[in-house]
């Protein structure tokens, strides 16, 4: 989905082979010549409960690598991030694909 010439949205939903999935959102501006992301959230769900989340939504300024950062597990526990590439994103998830169930 395009909102101009340069801003665009682009929004994914993947279901692997075990039932967990993936949504992505991100936000990408052109205006400089290139594609560069400007706002993005990846999350990954097994078994209803989430794994993962990383995120670019600026409610936790008190971490250090503001606004961006991680949620884990099903409490989803704060940590601090960079931001992940799509690659990495699938790489962190190949390690949960196979397993039989997320520890507790």
């Amino acid at each position: 989905m395009a909102f101009s010439e340069t801003l665009g949205f682009l929004r994914c939903d993947f279901t692997f082979w075990d039932g967990s999935a993936l949504a992505i959102s991100e936000f990408m501006d052109t205006s400089a010549g290139y594609p560069k992301k400007t706002d993005y959230s990846y999350h990954y769900v097994r078994g209803g409960q989430t794994v993962f989340r990383y995120d670019s939504a600026p409610h936790h300024r008190e971490i250090g690598t503001f606004p961006h950062h991680k949620h884990i597990g099903a409490r989803e526990e704060l940590a601090t991030a960079s931001p992940p590439t799509l690659s990495a994103v699938f790489a962190e998830i190949e390690e949960y694909l196979g397993k039989e169930a997320l520890p507790t």
